[in-house]
């Protein structure tokens, strides 16, 4: 039998190039809300905890048994509240960081996962005193994982092929506010993790559960201070372009693992037309 084991990472790896992009992300994240009032932003400050339960979904034949997982979230943000146009556009969403810790249900093989995630929730509410609404989550950040796949000592993890990976959050809740200075909330998320094809294998890491949340305001919940959007549409045509560029590890979900990776770029150049609020017509030509 071979005893031939995939290479090591090259000093810039995939995590390390994830990471610096997250680092990338995270600041254009945090200037475009830069226009905030650094005075109200503490009158807008949300604590959030959130406790779910839920269950990894095996992805691939031979996925290693689990148990129920368990997910503690700390979640920092703020209530939009501004006289900018995306506030109303979007109906005062609330921002901010979650920091999420997940024992998956399999210590041994998938082990635990820790996660650090720019979120956004998109509230349903139509009048500045609703007490119940609906509202959905979104949200798009970094995962490490501290079992991932290894050909000696994890084998059976094909979920997660590297330490580093990209966490993708979505879920929806009922929100109740019941105080001032208080909330709570029930619903249900997905987390999924994937390294985008960077790093073999690369099944990925899906968890379903259902949470429930305490929302706290230290400085008091303010409402909001201006009605649903009001804002006229513009609807000129206009120029767009972007370029992107990766590397990717060719093969199927499973391998070969350990091959050489391959750069990636695209480019596009288009126009664009607003049609209605959340539809943008684009045409354009895309080089891949």
């Amino acid at each position: 039998m071979s005893n031939y084991r995939p290479p090591a990472y090259s000093p810039l790896s995939a995590s390390t190039v994830r990471l610096l992009m997250f680092v990338l992300l995270t600041g254009i994240f945090n200037a475009a809300h830069a226009d905030e009032k650094p005075k109200k932003k503490k009158e807008h400050f949300i604590i959030e905890a959130q406790y779910a339960a839920g269950k990894v979904m095996p992805v691939y034949k031979g996925f290693p048994a689990t148990s129920f997982s368990n997910v503690a979230e700390i979640h920092l943000g703020y209530q939009t509240n501004g006289k900018q146009a995306w506030n109303r556009y979007l109906n005062y969403p609330r921002l901010g960081f979650s920091l999420i810790y997940q024992n998956l249900g399999n210590n041994h093989v998938l082990g635990q996962q820790f996660s650090i995630v720019p979120t956004v929730y998109f509230s349903t509410a139509r009048r500045d005193d609703a007490k119940v609404y609906a509202e959905i989550r979104y949200g798009l950040g970094l995962a490490c994982f501290n079992r991932p796949y290894d050909s000696i000592s994890n084998p059976q993890n094909f979920g997660a092929g590297e330490h580093f990976m990209w966490q993708f959050t979505v879920g929806a809740n009922l929100h109740w506010n019941f105080s001032r200075y208080a909330s709570l909330q029930v619903g249900g998320i997905w987390y999924h993790a994937s390294d985008a094809h960077t790093q073999l294998p690369n099944v990925g890491v899906n968890n379903f559960a259902g949470y429930l949340g305490i929302l706290v305001y230290p400085f008091g919940r303010l409402p909001r201070t201006h009605q649903r959007d009001t804002v006229a549409i513009e609807k000129k045509w206009h120029v767009g372009f972007r370029f992107g560029s990766g590397y990717q590890e060719r093969g199927n979900a499973f391998g070969p693992i350990g091959g050489p990776k391959y750069p990636v770029y695209t480019a596009s150049v288009y126009v664009m037309h607003r049609v209605a609020k959340f539809l943008l017509l684009k045409a354009g030509a895309t080089y891949r």
